[in-house]
C-alpha cells in the first residue's frame, strides 16, 4: 500500500512544472507492480495552483485501487497547461478501481488543456 499524502498550508500550494520538458512534476501516490492500494491525497489550503506540466494524482499499475484526491481550497483552485491535472487512474494491465476526485472551493479555473480525470485503462471502474 502506498502511503497517505496530506498537505496543509494556510496560504497557498503551487505545483509548477513549467521547467519540466520531459516528465510532469507533481504530487503522485503510486502503486507499482504489486498488490495493495495507492493512497489518498488530501490538500487543505487557501489556494491551489497547478501550472505548466504539473499533476496531482493517485494511480495503480498493479492489482489494487487507486486513491481518492481531495482538495479543499478556501479561495481558489487554478489549473493551467496542457498536461496539468488532477487524476485518479488504473493504468493499462492494472486491476482495480480508480478513486474519486473531490474539489471544494469558491473559485475554480481550468485553462489551456488542464484536466480532471478519474479513469481506468485496465480492469475496474472509474471513480
Amino acid at each position: 500500500m502506498s502511503g497517505y499524502i496530506e498537505i496543509n498550508a494556510t496560504d497557498s500550494v503551487t505545483v509548477d512544472g513549467t521547467s519540466s520538458t520531459t516528465a510532469p512534476s507533481g504530487i503522485i501516490n503510486r502503486l507499482s507492480f504489486g498488490s495493495g492500494t495507492a493512497g489518498d491525497i488530501t490538500i487543505n489550503t487557501g489556494s491551489l495552483n497547478i501550472i505548466g506540466n504539473a499533476q496531482i494524482g493517485s494511480l495503480t499499475f498493479g492489482q489494487g485501487n487507486a486513491g481518492n484526491v481531495t482538495v479543499i481550497a478556501k479561495d481558489k483552485v487554478i489549473l493551467s497547461g496542457i498536461s496539468s491535472g488532477i487524476f485518479s487512474l488504473v493504468a493499462p494491465f492494472g486491476i482495480g478501481n480508480a478513486g474519486n476526485i473531490n474539489i471544494t472551493t469558491d473559485s475554480l479555473s481550468l485553462s489551456d488543456g488542464a484536466y480532471f480525470s478519474s479513469s481506468t485503462f485496465g480492469i475496474g471502474n472509474a471513480g
